[in-house]
């Protein structure tokens, strides 16, 4: 059920004020054993604008425990409100969904400020007026339909034009089989369409002078004294996870007492019972209590569809199910739940009563609803009752929920703590990456950047166990730069172990290259250059590759290693660096490339991968290196570039120079140039009061796309360009890149 049926928002407000935040960490828990889809969440805006000050309604995302983005609405409780402060005075609730498993007690989410504005999001739940057919009020979600009547519909047929009089306030039901919303369609086309399934589902539901499904009124022991059509309408919310509206009813005669009344209407996504809140006034006479009836027509089958009953009245759920199979038409179940207050049943001719102590002037809280065979979802009595039962058990658990910001983690014990929680996700959940390709070596890099950090050896073991079990070997392809790195690793260890076995296989391998090396033409076109890939040819190869042959060149102290680094280094950056926009083209292909603005195609996570590899190189080029001032000056260069490309929430888009067409927020191009800016500043390369700041911003954003169970979200899968993918996505060369940014991030000390 909702999570507004009881809600509990356990909030201790001085922490959360205490420790405003770009993101809060939401905790959902619950007692059911049983499943609970579409669980709706509320949270008051209140609460979320005190752990994130600032939030903007349309500029936030919700996230669940694995990073996927959720549909989220909010609510406006005061449309005319003023809010010069932009504190969302006039907002009520964030609300969103989640389907809880048979099992799940708990559930963890992310809310977070984000750059860019949220998607629309498909509207699942709808209400609204339809002065078109007699002033029907008409509401639907995902599942089931409904509508009651207004007063041009109890007026009187003068002068006589043939016009339908009805007067009830009885609730009717339109059956679905879709799942997209149906009303404005059919009341596009018309009472006799829609009294047919043409496709989309049909009215077959006969309400009359009945309750309809979930009519009220009041019960004097012997009768029923109901109210007439609606007065009023208000909607409140409409979508897309929650429609609410009110309807007002005028006072009726109840056996000496004049009795009015307003329903407030709760529809959900997911659901085939509404939430609704009857609160009964009486304007004539005195009660101190009243004794309310909902209803179910005893027979609302179409004519001529010979229908057959189940009834299923339970007492200790307080409720009362039907089961009506027509003819033709299918089969229909309807139900009305009372969770608290319940008395017992009654009946008169027309309806089967759910009867109910209230207060005059309190809120009183019932189910209502119905689900269609055709549909899909009930197909049985039993799945039907069942389905009910649980509506009943879920009204009476409700879910709590706990409020909690998270800082960025900044301080060296904060850093290592979530570079840790990633990198046991990783390990835990390898993916389909073959072993030793360059997917897992660059995450390999940042495991060896975190082992040294870390009080456990967990990590320094995992990366030995693996040379271990591959016994040292690079992948396969003899020239490809894909394939040695991993020997970075390989290298690292042997020079904290000394055991020539680490390095020997990529030594033999090196040593073959040297011998037996390959021209310079780095044209990526197969057809004319089929070896291409045996070349650095692109520019993701300048981290793979070059730092390897560097550490070899450390470990085994022949300088040759290094000299062909260097050499080839230059060779790719003469062909791919643009020195007028300072950026790499991924490779040649892309020369004539141009984004939908016009501007040249520069990949972020290519460009994250040349200034990762210049870090890396700059890290075993000695000091008095003839290349190393050569190095230095282009990564200045492209340092200075870069920061300016950074976005206000610390990101850096797929694309450098078309960042709108890609709005996506990404972490693997972000996580590279977190990596090398915070190095620089740490090395007193770059100017930290100009790069430390970008440095910090890019580290929040990472770790706000860092799961409660540690996997790292938003990085782009495997290319070469710029696309536009699923935020939840991961990949182990992505959580390398944010493991290299913590080891710099760990050390640039306080701001």
């Amino acid at each position: 059920m909702k999570i507004s049926r009881g809600l509990v928002l356990a909030l201790i407000a001085p922490a959360v004020a205490a420790l405003a935040a770009e993101r809060v960490n939401v905790t959902v828990i619950h007692d059911l054993e049983a499943a609970r889809p579409s669980e709706t969440i509320t949270i008051p805006w209140a609460e979320i604008n005190r752990a994130m000050p600032g939030a903007m309604l349309q500029r936030i995302a919700v996230k669940d425990a694995v990073g996927c983005v959720l549909p989220y609405q909010v609510t406006n409780i005061a449309p005319q409100a003023k809010d010069p402060q932009g504190a969302g005075v006039a907002y009520g609730e964030l609300i969103f969904q989640h389907d809880f498993a048979a099992g799940e007690k708990s559930a963890t989410f992310t809310i977070e400020k984000t750059e860019t504005v949220a998607p629309v999001f498909p509207a699942r739940a709808f209400a609204r007026y339809v002065p078109e057919r007699l002033d029907d009020f008409a509401w639907e979600n995902d599942r089931i339909a409904h509508r009651t009547y207004g007063p041009a519909l109890a007026a009187p047929d003068e002068p006589k034009t043939g016009k339908e009089v009805l007067v009830t306030s009885g609730l009717d039901v339109w059956c679905k089989r879709v799942d997209y919303p149906i009303l404005d369609r059919w009341y596009n086309k018309g009472h006799d369409h829609y009294h047919e399934d043409e496709g989309e589902g049909m009215d077959m539901y006969q309400v009359g002078p009945t309750r309809g499904c979930g009519g009220t009124g009041i019960w004097d022991g012997q009768k029923l004294h109901v109210g007439r059509n609606y007065k009023t309408w208000k909607v409140l919310a409409n979508g897309p996870v929650r429609a609410i509206f009110e309807l007002t009813y005028d006072a009726w005669d109840a056996n000496g007492l004049k009795v009015a009344e307003t329903k407030r209407f709760t529809v959900d996504a997911g659901h085939n019972l509404d939430q609704i809140d009857s609160t009964f006034n009486v304007v004539e006479g005195a009660a101190q209590e009243l004794t309310v009836a909902i209803g179910l027509n005893k027979n609302p089958a179409d004519r001529g569809q010979e229908p057959k009953f189940e009834v299923a009245p339970k007492a200790d759920d307080g409720s009362f199910t039907q089961w009506i199979a027509q003819k033709t038409n299918g089969v229909l179940g309807t139900a009305v739940v009372v969770p608290a207050g319940f008395l017992g049943f009654a009946e008169d001719e027309r309806n089967h009563l759910l009867l109910a102590k209230v207060v005059p002037g309190q809120p009183f809280r019932y189910f209502a609803g119905a689900g269609w065979s055709k549909a899909g979802q009930f197909t049985t009595a039993q799945a039907w009752n069942d389905y009910v039962a649980g509506c009943a058990a879920r009204a009476r658990a409700p879910v709590r929920v706990t409020l909690s910001p998270v800082p960025t983690p900044t301080t060296p014990a904060g850093v290592v703590a979530v570079m840790e929680r990633v990198a046991d996700w990783q390990l835990a959940n390898p993916g389909p990456w073959q072993p030793i390709d360059w997917e897992n070596g660059a995450f390999f890099t940042g495991v060896m950047a975190l082992a040294p950090l870390a009080a456990s050896p967990r990590f320094h073991d995992a990366m030995m166990n693996l040379g271990e079990r591959h016994q040292w070997q690079l992948a396969p392809r003899p020239y490809h730069a894909d394939d040695h790195v991993v020997g970075q690793t390989y290298a690292e260890l042997f020079l904290q172990h000394r055991d020539a076995r680490m390095i020997a296989p990529m030594r033999e391998r090196f040593d073959f290259i040297l011998a037996h090396p390959k021209d310079d033409d780095l044209d990526f076109d197969a057809a004319k250059n089929p070896d291409q890939l045996d070349r650095w040819s692109w520019c993701d190869s300048l981290f793979m590759a070059p730092p390897a042959w560097a550490r070899l060149g450390k470990a085994t102290g022949n300088p040759a290693y290094l000299d062909f680094a260097v050499a080839k280094w230059w060779v790719t950056s003469d062909y791919l660096y643009d020195k007028d926009e300072r950026l790499y083209f991924r490779d040649s292909s892309y020369f004539d490339k141009r984004e939908k603005n016009g501007r040249k195609v520069f990949w972020s996570r290519g460009n994250g991968w040349v200034m990762g590899g210049h870090v890396r190189m700059l890290q075993y080029l000695p000091a008095d290196h003839p290349a190393r001032p050569r190095f230095l000056a282009q990564y200045r260069e492209m340092a200075d570039k870069i920061v300016t490309l950074q976005h206000a929430d610390g990101f850096w888009r797929a694309s450098l120079l078309d960042p709108e067409s890609y709005p996506i927020q990404e972490t693997s191009g972000t996580g590279f140039y977190c990596y090398a800016l915070a190095w620089g500043v740490n090395e007193g390369v770059l100017d930290r009061a100009r790069f430390a700041p970008a440095v910090r911003r890019a580290w929040a954003a990472l770790t706000s796309c860092v799961t409660a169970e540690g996997k790292l979200t938003h990085v782009q899968p495997v290319g070469a360009t710029p696309v536009t993918f699923d935020e939840s996505y991961t990949g182990p060369y992505g959580v390398g890149a944010f493991l290299l940014a913590g080891s710099e991030v760990s050390r640039l000390g306080a701001p």
